[in-house]
């Protein structure tokens, strides 16, 4: 009777098994999420075909309304797994409204060449030797395959970064107090579960962040489709409301593929004793994945101290502004925070939100004065103190190392920190990728940013922060389906117009450039330098010399009252091919610390003057900005 062969594709380096549904090039196995690996199967079964949008749809998703964003995001991670990032695709073709083509020759093969296969068989052939033999030849080939086999199994079951954890989501806390202005304790508990649970076992379980699990706030979906839109595993929903004075916490576990309940608990709590409610729900939750809890988090757990329940709320009210991101919140976000600090002076979260809200005002341009730089940096230190297993802090002042004091070291050595702290959050992973980026270790800041789009798969800011790693690495398309996935998330979010712009003039396309740089600089509702000048770079380089240098003088007239970073200019100077000027303002932005400064390394934008002798010697020089600290 003839074997029954499973087929497998072989493509260029890669095999493809169904069966098993694993994706190998030579003994490495490529990881893949379920999604990911049905779309390539579709594709390659399809070889030559091309496959449309809606058919890719229906087959990998038969049960699900999904957006065509998703099925982008799903084709751009395959390509970046097949390391298919150049200009003329290898194996996954993109078909201009149409779909996707699989373009690669394929070769189908049977499973039965498969060498763990043929060894489990080999291993029936010899197990029952005739009798007189048996004793003889069992000490033959026995010793030497039982030291075979242990290697085998070695290697198969050993520790790999290729095995999925499992992931979490914590869907927003339903608000049933009957009052919308409580609407910051929802969502604040919400983030302190998100970070609670992050924190148990970073290795073993990964956390859905914030701003993902935020986009379902009154979504009406259900579990599997959220479970399925975000591809994890299990997700916590609950809701909270007032109870006797007391706050009523209810909170339920549920495995995503099939809805199962595993676990459930209400709690009546003040804000006093939120923190202790917080843990007991992370070590239920833990008990019930069957997670071992680690003995620093056990320790944790045990030492988390009591909060002052008015510092709390103010705490709370601090995150919910920070998390507008505008500039009016990130105002208020500073207020709460200090509120929070007057009522706990010892509160060392409160000053990491300091740190970061001080941080965002500089970065998003809403403000360049130096004592804010000073007080962010100032924040983390404080925070440090009271705590220094607090990744935010370490982060935050990374960050500001990173940016505005170029201590390259240092930003280095607290990223990692952070991330060796709770490897759960997303600022660090977003933030160190950027960094890595402009040190123009692209490779390093690619698995970086990856790392925080699998936590936070549906966030404007960390899509618009893998689009500049693409950029700075010159993957310009990649860079322009990341812009593209946060605008259908939020279509004036103004940092992913900008890198697109920056995507489309790189890519020769300056209309569109112009458009969206245009966009930014509306948006902003300050006419943004940033954006105003990236405008005059692509006006510069489409022969409107004239607007460019219009914007040029009323960036200058400007700096009079307001901060204007010095490498706006240098910026502007650059695209008219002005190489003196360009490199003038630059040393300017060098002497003034300007953070803009510290792309010079990787943006295209400066091709053509960073041969220039002096950009070279600064470049070259370790200490980077050390002068000006």
């Amino acid at each position: 009777m003839s074997e029954q062969v499973n087929q497998l594709y072989e493509f260029g380096s890669y095999r493809l098994d169904p069966s098993e549904r694993r994706l190998t090039e030579g003994n490495r196995q490529v990881s893949l999420t379920p999604k990911a690996f049905q779309t390539l199967l579709v594709l390659v079964e399809n070889q030559g075909r091309v496959v449309g949008k809606e058919e890719l749809l229906q087959k990998v998703w038969p049960d699900s309304f999904v957006e065509e964003a998703t099925l982008a995001q799903n084709v751009f991670t395959l390509r970046k797994q097949l390391h298919d990032d150049r200009e003329e695709a290898v194996y996954i073709e993109t078909v201009p409204k149409r779909g996707y083509r699989f373009v690669a020759p394929v070769q189908v093969v049977g499973a039965t060449d498969r060498q763990p296969k043929e060894f489990f068989a080999s291993i029936s052939e010899i197990s029952t030797p005739p009798t007189h033999a048996r004793t003889s030849r069992w000490m033959v080939v026995a010793v030497p395959l039982v030291v075979v086999l242990a290697g085998l199994l070695t290697w198969r079951f050993r520790p790999s970064t290729a095995v999925r954890r499992p992931l979490l989501a914590v869907l927003p806390v339903e608000n049933l107090t009957g009052d919308p202005n409580r609407e910051f304790l929802s969502d604040g508990l919400t983030e302190e579960l998100i970070a609670q649970l992050g924190a148990l076992d970073p290795g073993k379980l990964g956390v859905i962040a914030r701003t993902s699990s935020m986009t379902y706030k009154g979504s009406g979906k259900t579990i599997p489709q959220i479970a399925q839109e975000l591809g994890v595993d299990y997700l916590l929903e609950g809701s909270i409301r007032e109870a006797g004075g007391k706050l009523r916490v209810t909170e339920q576990l549920v495995r995503g593929h099939d809805q199962t309940h595993l676990w459930a608990q209400s709690y009546d709590r003040d804000l006093g004793n939120m923190i202790e409610m917080q843990t007991e729900i992370a070590g239920s939750i833990a008990s019930s994945i069957e997670l071992r809890l680690t003995d620093a988090t056990r320790l944790r757990f045990s030492t988390a101290r009591p909060v002052n329940p008015a510092a709390y709320q103010a705490y709370l009210q601090g995150r919910f502004y920070w998390n507008t991101r505008t500039r009016e919140g990130l105002l208020k976000s500073i207020d709460y925070y200090n509120q929070a600090l007057q009522l706990d002076p010892a509160n060392a979260r409160a000053y990491a939100g300091l740190a970061d809200a001080y941080n965002l005002l500089s970065f998003y341009g809403y403000t360049k004065v130096k004592a804010n730089l000073d007080r962010a940096t100032d924040a983390a230190h404080k925070a440090l103190e009271f705590d220094e297993t607090l990744p935010e802090a370490h982060a935050a002042l990374a960050y500001a190392n990173f940016y505005w004091w170029w201590k390259w070291p240092e930003s280095e050595h607290d990223f990692r920190r952070a991330i060796e702290l709770d490897s759960n959050y997303v600022p660090a992973h977003q933030w160190y990728a950027l960094y890595l980026a402009a040190m123009g270790r692209q490779p390093e800041g690619l698995q970086q940013i990856e790392r925080a789009k699998e936590l936070d798969p549906l966030s404007p800011a960390v899509r618009a922060g893998a689009a500049f790693v693409d950029y700075f690495a010159r993957h310009y398309d990649d860079a322009l389906v990341e812009c593209n996935t946060a605008l259908s998330a939020n279509s004036k979010f103004m940092p992913a117009l900008y890198v697109r712009g920056l995507g489309y003039e790189a890519k020769g396309q300056f209309d569109k450039a112009i458009t969206d740089f245009q966009s930014a600089s509306d948006l902003s509702g300050t006419h943004n330098a940033i954006y105003e000048s990236a405008l005059a770079h692509a006006y510069a380089l489409t022969a409107k010399s004239k607007e460019a240098e219009r914007i040029a003088s009323d960036l200058e007239r400007r700096s009079t009252q307001e901060y204007i970073g010095p490498s706006n200019q240098a910026v502007i100077w650059a695209g008219l091919g002005d190489k003196q000027k360009a490199v003038e303002w630059l040393k300017r932005a060098v002497a003034a610390n300007d953070a803009g400064t510290i792309w010079v390394r990787v943006d295209p934008r400066w091709d053509g003057v960073r041969s220039d002798p002096w950009i070279q010697a600064w470049l070259a020089n370790p200490n980077l900005g050390a002068h000006n600290q």
